[in-house]
Parts: C-alpha cells; structure tokens; sequence
C-alpha cells in the first residue's frame, strides 16, 4: 500500500519530528484499541516502515534508499500541480485512525 500512495502525487512533510511523533501516536492508538499482536496494529507499522529510511539519524541513515518507490523517482511522484497536499494527507490519515478506532470501540462494547 505504501508504495501504490507514493505514486500518487503527493507532497511531503519536512518536519522529521513531526513524521516521528505523528507516526508514533497512529500506531500507538491502535495498539491501544485493538493490541500490539492485531493485524491492525501491524499493518499500520508496515504502512509507515518505508519512511523510516526518510527519519533515521545521517550516520545511519542508507546513501540510497532502500524502498523501491523511495530509490526510483518514476515511482515517487511530486509533481507540485498534482499534488495532494501534506496537511490533507494528515488529516485523512487522522481520520482513518479515528475511524478504526471507533469501530473496535463499537465491536468491542457488543
């Protein structure tokens, strides 16, 4: 799925701390609602794995990307006219985790 959404134009978020911590607090909620061992949960952090190459330390951090849409530009679009735009992808991303986690609540209360 990740690499499907990174051929679709989109912007990026330059804010390391901001991918990190955003991140985090996705997969953590979900972990909360539906546990750590949930394939829920784990496709979550499958979803954002690739991007860890994007937030790791320079001294890691690989000279070339690992992921295939990361390393191909033919597979990662940016184009700025087509873009959708980063605020939209959070907010999407906010609401799918909200969404989620208001349906095993729902489950979880029968």
């Amino acid at each position: 799925m990740h690499a499907l959404m990174d051929v679709a134009p989109h912007g990026e978020i330059h804010d390391r701390s901001w991918e990190i911590w955003s991140s985090a607090a996705g997969i953590v909620t979900l972990a909360m609602r539906y546990g750590w061992m949930s394939p829920v949960t784990w496709g979550a952090i499958g979803g954002v794995l690739p991007d860890l190459e994007h937030v790791l330390p320079q001294r890691i951090r690989p000279r070339r990307a690992i992921f295939p849409s990361h390393r191909f530009k033919l597979l990662h679009s940016e184009n700025p006219n087509l873009a959708v735009p980063a605020w939209l992808q959070v907010v999407a991303g906010g609401a799918v985790i909200g969404t989620l986690v208001a349906v095993g609540a729902r489950r979880q209360s029968r």
